[in-house]
């Protein structure tokens, strides 16, 4: 995506579920239980604990690298 962007000079690349970039939601048979609201609230609290620390997952991190090559 980076490399075609570059290659015929787009302006802005526009990722979506930008949220993966943060953080991951590891399925457990918990997650099962859960509605979607709950799943969706537990992972929202993995983003903002990841955003407030500063870190990435590993796909914001390569992404990342990418971005700033």
């Amino acid at each position: 995506m980076v490399d075609f962007a570059r290659n015929h000079d787009f302006l802005v690349v526009s990722p979506f579920s930008t949220m993966n970039l943060f953080a991951y939601q590891t399925w457990a048979p918990a997650l099962d239980a859960e509605s979607s609201t709950e799943a969706r609230q537990s992972f929202d609290q993995l983003v903002m604990a990841a955003l407030a620390s500063g870190q990435l997952s590993p796909v914001g991190a390569a992404f990342s690298k990418l971005a700033s090559s």
